[in-house]
């Protein structure tokens, strides 16, 4: 399976779609990709999961996810960045919340937007593609546009609890938590030590996360250790055993023990049922590129 990465120096790509039969075999990448959607027809599947490819709706695929596409119709944005770019510029570290779009293994991978919404998407990403073209990018003024763009998104997403404020201290937390599990969830899978990290204790951490998304800090790290273990099971030539030391577990039966508790399948029965030959991998279309100065 191929692993995408952006061009050399450069931080964000973005390029409009217009496209009719668009199909794309499962691929992954070590950036951020944020596929905004004004008409569109067919699947997108991300992590094992289909989901209808349908109009004035964003998906946002984190790095390292796989994902593959299959669409009869295709207008709209592609949008790509480092994450890296996040940490770019004053105010870089407020943005954690909004990096929880990309968690799609704790929450639905998209948001719809209303036709009267869709507009401020549009007018931003087409901010963002014509400082791309210009000579000389400014790295500062991309910075605005993208976090203007993922702020907006991150508001639209929150839109059915009516909450349009600032993040509380306790959603600040979550979104921290969520980070860490990104980062840590193959060698860390104890309570404690997120706990710890956010200078919290273990039941108060699990009050939090109990509260806000109906599940323990335990329940979510073995999520995140589930789509991981499909996602090397299913893409990767690893054996069961390396694949078991590689996500921390002590041994291979328990990995299997695990992975059978959550699926009702062992894992050489998951990969069986899965494995299928892949088309070759083709490069995704040129796009435009900035490198910002």
């Amino acid at each position: 399976m191929t692993t995408y990465e952006l061009g050399p120096n450069t931080l964000l790509q973005i390029r409009p779609l217009n496209m009719y039969a668009e199909s794309r075999p499962a691929h992954r990448h070590t950036f951020f990709e944020i596929v905004v959607l004004q008409e569109a027809a067919g699947v997108h599947q991300i992590d094992f999961i289909e989901f209808p490819l349908v109009s004035n709706r964003i998906y946002f695929i984190g790095a390292g996810q796989v994902h593959t596409l299959r669409a009869t119709r295709l207008q709209g944005w592609q949008l790509m960045f480092d994450p890296a770019f996040l940490d770019q510029g004053e105010g870089g570290a407020d943005l954690p919340s909004v990096q929880a779009l990309f968690n799609s293994w704790q929450q639905q991978p998209f948001i719809d937007l209303s036709p009267d919404v869709y507009p401020i998407f549009s007018a931003l990403l087409g901010l963002l593609q014509q400082e791309c073209e210009r000579q000389q990018p400014s790295l500062p003024m991309l910075y605005t546009y993208l976090k203007a763009f993922l702020l907006n998104a991150k508001r639209a997403s929150v839109a059915s609890a009516s909450s349009t404020s600032a993040p509380t201290v306790q959603q600040a937390c979550l979104a921290r938590l969520l980070n860490l599990v990104e980062q840590h969830h193959s060698t860390k899978h104890h309570v404690a030590f997120y706990a710890q990290q956010l200078e919290l204790s273990p039941k108060r951490l699990n009050d939090y996360t109990r509260q806000a998304l109906g599940r323990s800090v335990t329940q979510l790290l073995h999520a995140r250790l589930l789509t991981e273990s499909k996602r090397l099971l299913i893409y990767s030539a690893c054996k069961i055993k390396e694949i078991s030391y590689n996500l921390g577990f002590q041994e291979p039966a328990y990995f299997s023990r695990f992975f059978k508790n959550k699926t009702g399948k062992y894992p050489e029965q998951f990969r069986q049922e899965w494995s299928k030959p892949l088309l070759p991998a083709a490069m995704p279309p040129s796009v435009e590129v900035a490198t910002p100065k």
